[in-house]
């Protein structure tokens, strides 16, 4: 069995529970309005706009605690329309800088992140320079620091279930389980649809994804690698993610129905061992839903699981089970 815990910023699959995370390098600072910019802005039908001379590699803004927009480039300008409100608004840009494309000759001095002024253009009286004001500035995710990729801390997280239809955000983790494939086989998990995060397995790390298409042109149709180095030689797969299939090791996996790692925790369905013995005792085999209508509702908004390891006898022996939720 695997616990599939990741932190993804581009989510388009469905997992079964999501946590909110935060993105790895933060910048924050606080924006006064005053109720002129705001009557300015309702008489023109207008909204003002944030600018940033430059940034690489991704860079995000949010606004009162909302992603007012992304952007994606190479030392590119940013401009994004933004909703202020009167007062005191809170303005966050988020960096994403480690586990991108990056390479070549004296990368190091090339840098990451933000450069030149951060302004608030469209007031009623012009604009207002942000390049010098305070702000405050953090790196890394909580999850990360909490380890709510480790089985035992993932309790200490409020994880909330989700459905088909769920709307999708950026900047959540997300965890599922899997049962372990049988045989000896390698194993590798497809996160083609996962955007871009990092992967834990009961955990341990996978490591970072992203699925990055490849450009559409460039890839010749005969491949010759003589001559001098040049990264257009021998092209191939255009147009195709450049990597979706990540490899799990075997030992990291737990096999099916070897629940030794268990143990009731906090949120524990006091009648579970009663269901279980009810609809599985002196039978070859059994079924039983998973759901509230069930075994209650212990703690809502919680994503739960059912364990079981069952003692098999003879017909004429007394059956035993033990739940090891």
């Amino acid at each position: 069995m695997g616990v599939g815990v990741g932190a993804i910023f581009h989510p388009n699959t469905i997992p079964q529970a999501k946590l909110e995370a935060e993105e790895p390098e933060q910048e924050q600072s606080r924006v006064n309005i005053s109720d002129e910019d705001v009557a300015f802005w309702s008489s023109k039908g207008v909204l003002p706009s944030l600018t940033i001379d430059q940034i690489r590699d991704v860079a995000r803004v949010f606004v009162n605690g909302k992603l007012a927009g992304s952007k994606v480039g190479k030392w590119v300008s940013f401009n994004q329309r933004v909703q202020l409100d009167e007062g005191v608004n809170e303005l966050i840009l988020l960096s994403e800088i480690v586990g991108l494309q990056n390479y070549g000759a004296f990368l190091e001095k090339d840098g990451a992140g933000f450069r030149g002024q951060v302004k608030l253009t469209g007031l009623s009286k012009g604009e207002m320079d942000l390049t010098d004001s305070l702000w405050t500035y953090q790196v890394g995710l909580k999850g990360e620091s909490s380890m709510i990729y480790s089985p035992e801390k993932q309790e200490c997280a409020e994880w909330s279930g989700m459905q088909k239809d769920d709307i999708q955000s950026p900047f959540t983790w997300y965890k599922t389980m899997f049962d372990a494939p049988e045989g000896t086989d390698p194993v590798a998990i497809g996160l083609g649809s996962m955007g871009k995060g990092q992967a834990w397995v009961n955990g341990r790390h996978i490591g970072r994804y992203w699925s990055l298409v490849a450009p559409e042109s460039g890839c010749p149709s005969s491949c010759n690698y003589a001559g001098a180095y040049s990264d257009s030689k021998c092209r191939s797969n255009c147009g195709m993610p450049t990597q979706s299939w990540y490899h799990i090791p075997r030992e990291w996996l737990q096999e099916s129905g070897d629940c030794q790692n268990f143990s009731v925790g906090k949120c524990h369905a006091s009648n579970t061992q009663d269901v279980v013995t009810e609809a599985c005792a002196g039978k070859d085999k059994c079924a039983i839903s998973v759901t509230n209508d069930v075994f209650g509702d212990p703690c809502p908004r919680v994503v739960k699981d059912l364990a079981v390891e069952a003692e098999c006898s003879a017909p004429s022996a007394t059956k035993e089970l033990r739940d090891n939720m």
